[in-house]
């Protein structure tokens, strides 16, 4: 679920009626942080376990994920 979606449907929840700001807390609090490059360090983690690319390459691959 998109934490977007999530805060849409809690702005609406508020004003019309003030029943959203319970869900929303919990919600904030259960959600993972968005994120676009999971998937990708779960790939290249994957790939590593399988001997397909190297402890540098791997390495080189989160850096430029992470932007760090």
């Amino acid at each position: 679920m998109s934490a977007t979606l999530v805060r849409l449907l809690w702005a609406g929840a508020v004003l019309l009626g003030g029943f959203g700001v319970l869900p929303y807390v919990v919600l904030w609090i259960i959600l993972p942080k968005d994120s676009d490059a999971m998937p990708a360090l779960r790939i290249a983690d994957e790939r590593f376990a399988r001997g397909e690319i190297d402890a540098d390459e791997l390495e080189r691959i989160k850096r430029k994920l992470t932007g760090s």
